[in-house]
């Protein structure tokens, strides 16, 4: 429950932000996070979401929860938030395409011969 408080004390400091900022901001204190959870824990998220890769999810699956008011003990395999996390998914995919689209076309116009 340590975890969930954590998240949810940093997340009151940017509730007022726009979303893109919470999620940043929650990124910026993940490892903080991961040291919480314990084998004891009930939280599953850092067995669900091991790598750094995966913190903009984690980062969206908390706020989500947050703003929904579900506990990671009624979440503890993301059931409840399974269609969100697909969703989340996909977005974060299509924003990484967009970003690699968007470097190549600066590519291509710096080096135009390449």
């Amino acid at each position: 429950m340590e975890y969930e408080k954590a998240y949810h004390a940093l997340i009151e400091q940017v509730k007022d932000k726009p979303h893109d900022e919470q999620v940043k901001f929650l990124m910026s204190h993940m490892d903080e996070l991961r040291k919480i959870v314990d084998l004891f824990s009930f939280a599953r998220d850092m067995y669900m979401f091991p790598n750094s890769d995966d913190d903009e999810i984690l980062a969206n699956l908390m706020i989500y929860r947050y703003e929904n008011y579900i506990s990671i003990l009624e979440d503890e395999y993301c059931v409840k938030s399974e269609p969100i996390l697909r969703l989340i998914r996909s977005n974060i995919s299509k924003k990484r395409v967009e970003k690699k689209i968007a470097y190549l076309e600066q590519l291509k116009k710096e080096h135009p011969d390449k």
